[in-house]
């Protein structure tokens, strides 16, 4: 019979395995995701959050547990570009534009900390119990008839952190 050491040990080199053979064979499992729909970028993003979040999670904690600044965070993925990518239509470069005049401070402000969002990045919307809904119809103009189109959906996918 095994001992408790030997148990752990065993535990401990098949994590190892696992994590090694993860890291060997990641870009080749996803190659085909990643040349059809993520930036580069955004995966090492990923790995980098979910490293951290199981790092954390050893001590029973969160990324959530910490005060972190959410809209720097998205200034620095958008600054980087990856918002700006999955941006549809003609207006990629305007908000680049607009992100980058925040960023750097130069964006018009009312009492130095609020930003009036531009006219064209609004969603309008007359019904406060029906917001999420019209940002829904903007986003997915014909979404009925396209709910079945993978490539439709992921185009326009909406990319935000979730601060609770």
């Amino acid at each position: 019979m095994e001992t408790r050491a030997q148990h752990l040990e065993k535990v401990q080199n098949t994590a190892n395995y696992l994590r090694l053979t993860k890291d060997e064979n990641f870009l080749a499992m996803s190659e085909d995701y990643i040349r059809n729909r993520i930036p580069e970028g955004y995966l090492r993003i990923s790995a980098v959050l979910n490293d951290v979040s199981n790092f954390l999670e050893q001590y029973y904690k969160t990324i959530r547990d910490y005060d972190l600044s959410f809209g720097s965070i998205a200034l620095a993925t958008a600054s980087s570009e990856l918002a700006v990518l999955i941006m549809p239509g003609d207006t990629s470069s305007d908000f680049k534009d607009f992100l980058l005049r925040v960023e750097n401070d130069t964006e018009p402000t009312i009492n130095d900390d609020l930003i009036r969002i531009p006219d064209e990045m609004i969603v309008a919307c007359d019904d406060n119990e029906m917001l999420l809904n019209c940002l829904i119809q903007e986003t997915y103009l014909n979404l009925q008839q396209n709910a079945y189109n993978s490539n439709y959906i992921v185009d326009r996918a909406i990319l935000a952190t979730k601060n609770e």
